[in-house]
């Protein structure tokens, strides 16, 4: 049975989590909602960053930011790093690790310290454009 809290997926791209549940239907949280967090990694790199959706009350834009990226302090305060794409991390204890989350282009170093944080580009129009999606239910250990 679907539960409030599933997880939401089409392919292999992060949608959003269940967030209420009737008898025909859930509604989902998208990612992109301020309230929505997760733990993701950097592709290649299992360090843990969170994410967080950073809409705006219409929803018109479509991103999400991750904090907690470790920086280089030796390097220029703002660097380009090409587009790292941004996964679930496996320590999420609903989706599984790998699952695409969103874009990478740049890291600030606003912040001057040993983390930042840094906006990520998400897919609007694969939003707009989703025709089924996958419930990824926590398994119940009896």
């Amino acid at each position: 049975a679907i539960q409030v809290g599933d997880g939401v997926i089409s392919g292999n791209i992060v949608v959003g989590r269940i967030k209420k549940v009737f008898r025909n239907l859930s509604i989902v949280e998208l990612l992109s909602a301020p309230t929505f967090r997760m733990s993701a990694c950097l592709e290649n790199d299992n360090f843990p960053v969170i994410f967080h959706g950073n809409a705006n009350s219409d929803f018109t834009q479509y991103s999400g930011i991750a904090e907690n990226i470790v920086t280089n302090l030796s390097e220029n305060r703002s660097r380009k790093i090409g587009k790292v794409r941004l996964v679930s991390s496996y320590l999420s204890d609903i989706f599984p690790g790998g699952v695409t989350i969103g874009y990478i282009n740049k890291i600030d170093d606003m912040y001057g310290g040993m983390f930042t944080k840094t906006e990520v580009e998400l897919d609007a129009n694969f939003i707009n454009t989703i025709r089924e999606v996958a419930v990824l239910s926590r398994l119940q250990v009896k």
